[in-house]
């Protein structure tokens, strides 16, 4: 009784926290009615029988008269419900008579509680009693995972994982990301592990021999799918924040010290951006739990965040250089989601834009101000990482705007995609540029301000840049139609900018989209700004840079130049959403200006120069020759972005050309880095060098490696015999003894024999990346095999890395082990859509379409649905591309091979 009488009084002091349910559009499926206020979770778990049993207690409103209350439960066997009507003397009284307690498993999957009589509007307490087994077959709900590290150490985990919609498979609850509430778990265990969970510990107490009761304090309003509860017997580091937060990470005694660097990534993301925001994270805790064999690569639950094992232990001499960046942003990434995403939700799956698109741009700028390297993270981390890809994506006749409608889970899941993720954060950085850095943080501060511990949409975002700008800022344009146009529509605007004298540029805009495999996919133009586009337009002259945004919304606009110019280049360091085109004469001047000096242009300029010659030439808007004759410019170039472009785009044209072609692709790339690999003799071979000279050099010398290239394969041997030394490189002793194994079938057999025994996850993943090096088809057949009892992490490694030298034999065996991939991979929430992305992209000929095709109308793709109609839309393109464009890249390679100009 004291207890109900307690929850009471908090609920009438939280009662104004909750969110009053949006009239606009779908926002879920628990009636708006209806509205939690506090829950507690009591769990009693045990690790070793994998089997839980529990209750739901939860406080909440009924504010209209209704028949039945829906309450959300998938997979769980309820043994008990109770519903009462609180009244103002908690009266015993107040029990509610069910008639029937009905599990709906529809696509909802909802728990439907008929009483006798209409419930009217009052406060009711809810308990659901319940059992399950801890699955050890999937990785969302509560689910066990174990591993045993080489000294020995026992990880025995209970854990859980709820985005977007996985709560309801752990505990009954209003599993919607509005119906925001408290909730205090209490966690029953065996006595040789510890509880974790949201909050503070309050107590533990004995309550049988070998068992404890863990409290944990009552948390501020969370969505269900932010909870969390983990029984570990992980040990910790940890320290504090400025403001006395404290920050922890978890981990195994035997790689805890590797984890020191990531404890504080998290301790300064923190700092920062509680100054950047001018809000406080709202708990006194902030914890890192690494989980093997995590379904995804962190999740932001609040106060507990949880990661692969690789993000949280920062092992330099094992780890790649692009690993080491991966984990700094994905950690940076968690951080901002404390306040995009945790204390502001996503009032529905359609407005995830303000939590995963705001937290995919700030991971940027927290990372450049708290991780201690010489990157810039802003600009040439974020375009490499996320640029390139996103307007490959949003190129395609398959792509979706950002602000997509998903009613069911089973269309939530596929929005945790490359839109949302990469096109939206880049979004947020193209609002940034334009608005200036005070308007967008002041903006960002005052929408954190009027949310907080609610739930808020992407239009409620874009309104408060629109108030913050008109107070602060001084605009000659509509900030709100502005971002709409880039949310509300799907691909993206190409910008052709035509010099008409020295002073005044044409600029005209339509839209983008590579339709090369247009015959076997129809366009959908309903678009609610007919495909035009908001453009802030900055650019750069040879006598002036104007960074200073002009908005231009019509097709066509004259735009005045600040000085009398003879070229022009749009897009000032890429920081804007489209491509640019100009006429031929304008081209030959940029490409003169990148030969004479090319540090003329900013690195990120010099991407987009490259990134977008190769998009307008795959919807023939440019020549092949022109832009392999702008590569030529990069026997200058120094920094490591510029390179990694060209490679990607070079080898995805390798993996399906013919064997004439990729001779001259060959032939071409040596004289390209021929003048780098030149200078290897004074290359610094420690893993403690900046990154920036690591990435340069790792992408030098595997592009070196590909192309077969005697300098780089004298500098690996060279390696080879030297000295080993504890410092060297990681990804120079990665590449030289995947030189040494796959040269030689006898060292990779012995390799291979040893990889089931390898328990460290960063070895193993070292180890399949030697072993995939191999051309040798009964070789990748075997590591294809071998990897399906490998984590999940390596079986998608595995295949991935086949896919891209035997593409038909990764199809293949993906094809005949398509089971046991969708066993573990199929309700992912990301890599399933990757695996299917990976094992398609490289096919190329009619009959692996149809094959492809014909395929997946037989087998579930569960969450990689869109991924199979995108991959599709790839071969298509593929096909297409070899008929239009195979011939010209032989020609003209060749020639720029020998020294020929174009």
């Amino acid at each position: 009784m004291l207890y109900l009488i307690c929850i009471l009084l908090l609920c009438c002091l939280e009662a104004t926290l909750t969110t009053e349910y949006a009239t606009h559009g779908f926002r879920g499926h628990i009636p708006h009615y209806i509205k939690p206020l506090e829950y507690r979770i009591e769990l009693t778990i045990s690790l070793a029988k994998w089997k839980y049993r529990g209750a739901t207690k939860v406080i909440f409103n009924v504010t209209e008269p209704c028949d039945q209350i829906p309450i959300h439960s998938y997979g769980i066997n309820i043994t008990r419900v109770d519903l009462i009507r609180v009244t103002k003397y908690f009266d015993r009284g107040g029990r509610v008579p069910i008639s029937e307690v009905v599990e709906d498993k529809s696509r909802d999957m909802v728990l439907r509680i008929y009483p006798k009589e209409q419930l009217q509007p009052s406060l009711y307490y809810l308990m659901v009693e319940f059992n399950r087994t801890i699955r050890s077959d999937v990785t969302w709900g509560l689910y066990q995972t174990q591993w045993r590290d080489p000294g020995g150490w026992d990880n025995k985990m209970a854990v859980t994982h709820f985005s977007p919609d996985k709560a309801r498979e752990a505990y009954p609850c209003f599993d919607e990301p509005r119906l925001k509430a408290r909730f205090r778990f209490v966690i029953v265990h065996e006595s040789a592990y510890n509880a974790l969970s949201n909050s503070e510990l309050e107590h533990r107490e004995v309550v049988s021999p070998g068992w404890v009761r863990s409290t944990f304090a009552l948390t501020k309003p969370l969505s269900t799918y932010l909870t969390i509860v983990a029984v570990t017997n992980y040990r910790y580091i940890s320290d504090y924040s400025k403001r006395g937060v404290v920050t922890r990470v978890y981990g195994i005694p035997a790689t805890l010290h590797h984890s020191q660097t990531a404890l504080q990534i998290i301790t300064n993301s923190l700092d920062y951006l509680e100054e950047y925001l001018g809000v406080n994270y709202p708990t006194t805790k902030l914890y890192l739990l690494p989980v093997p064999d995590m379904m995804v690569g962190a999740m932001e639950n609040n106060g507990l965040v949880t990661s692969t094992v690789s993000v949280a232990n920062f092992n330099r001499a094992k780890y790649g250089v692009i690993a080491e960046l991966d984990s700094i942003l994905v950690l940076t990434h968690e951080i901002a989601h404390k306040w995009f995403g945790n204390l502001v939700t996503n009032d529905w799956w359609d407005s995830i834009h303000v939590k995963e698109g705001m937290a995919s741009w700030l991971m940027y700028p927290v990372a450049q101000n708290v991780a201690s390297n010489n990157l810039n993270m802003k600009d040439d981390v974020a375009i490499f990482n996320t640029m390139v890809k996103a307007l490959e994506v949003d190129s395609k006749v398959s792509s979706r705007p950002i602000i997509s409608m998903a009613k069911y889970r089973d269309e939530i899941m596929p929005l945790f995609d490359y839109i949302t993720y990469f096109k939206g954060g880049l979004v947020g950085r193209m609002v940034y540029y334009t608005l200036g850095p005070e308007v967008y943080r002041a903006a960002l501060s005052n929408y954190i301000q009027k949310y907080k511990f609610s739930t808020a949409t992407t239009m409620d975002l874009i309104d408060m840049y629109d108030t913050t700008s008109k107070k602060l800022g001084k605009f000659d344009f509509d900030v709100k139609a502005f971002i709409k146009t880039y949310v509300l529509q799907k691909n993206y605007p190409l910008v052709t900018v035509m010099l008409l004298n020295k002073t005044h540029a044409w600029v005209g805009q339509e839209r983008y989209i590579n339709d090369l495999g247009y015959g076997k996919f129809k366009h959908y133009d309903d678009s609610p700004y007919n495909y035009t586009w908001h453009i802030p337009f900055t650019y750069v002259t040879d006598s002036c840079r104007n960074d200073e945004v002009q908005m231009l919304t019509e097709k066509e606009t004259i735009v005045k130049l600040k000085k009398p110019s003879r070229w022009i280049k749009a897009n000032n360091h890429y920081r804007m959403f489209y491509r640019v085109n100009y006429n031929m004469t304008n081209w030959d001047y940029i490409y003169h200006q990148l030969t004479k000096n090319h540090t003329y242009f900013s690195t990120a300029e010099r991407v987009q120069i490259i990134n977008d010659l190769f998009g307008l030439e795959a919807t023939r808007h440019v020549d092949t020759g022109l832009v392999l004759h702008f590569l030529n410019y990069l026997t200058h170039e120094e920094e490591p972005w510029p390179w990694s472009v060209v490679w990607d785009h070079l080898k995805s044209k390798t993996s399906f050309s013919s064997p004439a072609t990729r001779h001259a692709l060959k032939l071409f790339v040596q004289s390209l880095i021929e003048p780098h690999l030149q200078k290897t003799s004074t290359w610094n071979t420690s893993y403690d060098k900046p990154l920036k000279d690591r990435l340069t050099q790792t992408v030098l010398l595997t592009m070196g490696l590909k192309v077969e290239h005697p300098l780089a394969l004298q500098y690996i041997n060279s390696l080879a015999t030297q000295p080993e030394k504890e410092d060297r490189d990681y990804e120079l002793e990665l590449l030289k003894d995947t030189m040494r194994v796959t040269e030689h079938i006898k060292t990779w057999e012995s390799l291979f024999s040893a990889l089931g025994s390898i328990t460290d996850p960063s070895e193993r993943a070292r180890t399949c990346e030697i072993l995939a090096g191999i051309k040798d088809r009964n070789s990748h057949k075997k590591l294809l095999q071998a990897s399906l009892t490998l984590p999940k992490d390596e079986k998608k490694q595995v295949l991935s890395s086949v896919a891209a030298i035997y593409p038909r034999v990764a199809w293949k065996f993906f094809k005949d082990n398509y089971d046991a991939y969708f066993k573990v991979f199929g309700n992912d929430q990301f890599k399933m859509a990757i695996l299917i992305e990976v094992v398609v992209q490289h096919l190329s000929t009619t009959k692996e379409y149809d094959d492809v095709q014909n395929f997946f109308k037989m087998h579930d793709a569960g969450t990689g649905a869109e991924a199979v109609k995108q991959g599709l839309e790839t071969i298509a393109t593929n096909i297409k591309w070899k008929d239009l464009f195979h011939h010209n890249y032989k020609k003209y390679a060749f020639a720029f091979a020998r020294g020929k100009s174009y």
